[in-house]
């Protein structure tokens, strides 16, 4: 709880607070949004429901830097099914994983698709 200005008997909760700094005219839109994600969030931290893979999010960036004009963060948002926070997000993101990472994960990745191939041959050949 915050104590509220003028009466030190009247408290306001934090969304109250932000509630009401939201009705001041003067907020440039980029505090506008901090509060109304804030409000949105309810204390807890960024944690969306979809997260893209990797691949997915650099072809977000490039997308994004080839075409701006046509690949808007709408769009972007409606291609691949996200919120457009979530895109914003990713566009101001410069995180890039690690060479023994990325290695990993296209070690990883290239043994699941044997494995698939492997199963679905399997399969073939007991109907036959």
């Amino acid at each position: 709880m915050v104590e509220a200005k003028g009466n030190p008997h009247q408290t306001k909760t934090e969304t109250e607070r932000l509630t009401e700094k939201l009705k001041d005219d003067t907020l440039e839109a980029w505090q506008r949004r901090k509060i109304e994600l804030r409000l949105k969030l309810k204390g807890e931290g960024w944690n969306p429901a979809k997260k893209l893979a990797t691949s997915s999010m650099e072809k977000i960036r490039l997308l994004n830097a080839e075409f701006p004009e046509v690949w808007t963060m709408k769009r972007l948002s409606g291609q691949f099914k996200v919120s457009q926070e979530a895109i914003r997000r990713i566009l101001k993101s410069k995180f890039q994983p690690s060479e023994s990472h990325t290695q990993k994960r296209e070690k990883k990745r290239s043994m699941q698709i044997r494995e698939y191939k492997n199963s679905r041959l399997d399969r073939v050949q007991k109907t036959k």
